[in-house]
C-alpha cells in the first residue's frame, strides 16, 4: 500500500474560495488522500463565508480535517459541531482533543494548547 498523500494548509482566516480552488486543482493532478487545515478556518466574525460553505457556494474538493484556531467559530459552524451534524461534503471537525482515523487509516490526533493553560492540555 502506498503512504497516504496529504495537503496540509496553514490557518486560511476565512479565505476559503480560494484555497480549495487551489486544492481542487492540486488534487486533479496529486490525487490526494485527504488534506488538514492547521490554524484559523474562518476569520473573525465570518458569518458570510460560513453562510457560502454551508449552502453550497463553497464546495470541498477533498475529505479535509481542521481544528480550532485562535479564532471562534461561527454561530452556524458550532451549532453543526454541536448537533454532531455534517458541516459539509467533505470538511470534518477535529476537535480540541480527539483522535480521528481517516477512510485510508491514517490516525489524526489533535491537541490543542492555549497560552493560559501554559501550553498543557
Amino acid at each position: 500500500m502506498a503512504a497516504p498523500k496529504v495537503l496540509v494548509f496553514g490557518a486560511l482566516n476565512g479565505a476559503l474560495k480560494p484555497a480549495f480552488s487551489k486544492a481542487a486543482t492540486l488534487h486533479s493532478k496529486n490525487k490526494f488522500d485527504f488534506a488538514i487545515i492547521s490554524g484559523n478556518l474562518f476569520a473573525e466574525s465570518d458569518d458570510e463565508t460560513a453562510a457560502s460553505l454551508l449552502n453550497g457556494e463553497i464546495v470541498v474538493p477533498l475529505p479535509t480535517y481542521f481544528t480550532v484556531g485562535t479564532s471562534a467559530l461561527p454561530a452556524t459552524i458550532v451549532a453543526k459541531i454541536e448537533a454532531n451534524e455534517e458541516i459539509c461534503e467533505n470538511l470534518h471537525f477535529l476537535g480540541k482533543r480527539s483522535v480521528t482515523k481517516t477512510t485510508d487509516g491514517v490516525r489524526i490526533v489533535a491537541v490543542r494548547c492555549d497560552e493560559e493553560d501554559g501550553g498543557r492540555e
